[in-house]
C-alpha cells in the first residue's frame, strides 16, 4: 500500500467520481482542498483519499475522506485505516494535539472509534456555506 500526495491534475477527477457515487450533497471544488491531502494506492489502483486541515491552534481536522466504491472492500477497508493513521500522524508532526472530524457516515464513525477517536456529541450537523467558492 502506498501513500501518495494528492495532486489535483492526477487525482481530482477520480476522487470526484467517488464523491458523486456516495451522493455527497456539496460538491468539493479542488480549490477548497487542503495542501495536506493523500490518496492511497495499491497495485496501481487508487483506494481512498482524505485531507488534513490545520489551524493556528492545537487542532487539526480530517475532512472529505472518501473511498473508491469500485475497489475490493477488504483493500478499501485496510487503506482507510492506513490513511486515517497517516493523516493523524501528519497532524502530530505539524504540532497538533487534537485531531478531529465531523462526520455523519456510520461506518466511518465506527472506524474512527475503533482507531481511538472519541465521540464528542450526538446528532451533530455540519453546515457549510459555499457561495464564495469559484464555480467549475
Amino acid at each position: 500500500m502506498n501513500l501518495i500526495d494528492f495532486k489535483e491534475k492526477e487525482h481530482y477527477k477520480e476522487v470526484e467520481r467517488w464523491w458523486e457515487f456516495w451522493r455527497w450533497k456539496g460538491r468539493v471544488c479542488a480549490e477548497a482542498l487542503s495542501d495536506i491531502g493523500y490518496v492511497v494506492e495499491k497495485d496501481g489502483l487508487l483506494l481512498c483519499a482524505g485531507w488534513l486541515y490545520t489551524t493556528n491552534s492545537l487542532v487539526a481536522c480530517l475532512n472529505f475522506i472518501t473511498a473508491n466504491p469500485y475497489a475490493p472492500k477488504e483493500q478499501v477497508s485496510e487503506s482507510l485505516d492506513f490513511l486515517i493513521e497517516c493523516l493523524s500522524q501528519r497532524g502530530l508532526k505539524e504540532g497538533k494535539r487534537i485531531i478531529m472530524s465531523t462526520i455523519n457516515n456510520k461506518n466511518l464513525a465506527k472506524r474512527l472509534q475503533r482507531l481511538g477517536f472519541l465521540e464528542n456529541g450526538d446528532n451533530l450537523t455540519h453546515y457549510t456555506r459555499l457561495k464564495w467558492l469559484p464555480e467549475h
